[in-house]
């Protein structure tokens, strides 16, 4: 695995499978993690359809991101 992937995972708070993570996605508000983060380089929202390369996401959250907690209730 990448240093950036590892950097990802740490920042991002996610759950660790054999070849990626999944979290909760960045860009959109919904409350189940879809955003899987795989070690190959890439990413890809189950929900919203948003993906890209691990640099994009890096650049998007930045180096001060913290993962925001989110309800499980239904508005």
């Amino acid at each position: 695995m990448s240093n950036l992937y590892d950097s990802l995972l740490e920042r991002m708070d996610g759950r660790q499978y054999s070849n990626y993570f999944s979290c909760y996605c960045i860009f959109d508000e919904h409350k189940s993690p879809a955003l899987l983060v795989h070690d190959d380089g890439f990413f890809v929202c189950l929900s919203c359809g948003k993906k890209g390369t691990h640099a994009y996401l890096d650049k998007k959250i930045g180096s001060h991101f913290i993962p925001q907690q989110r309800s499980n209730t239904v508005s």
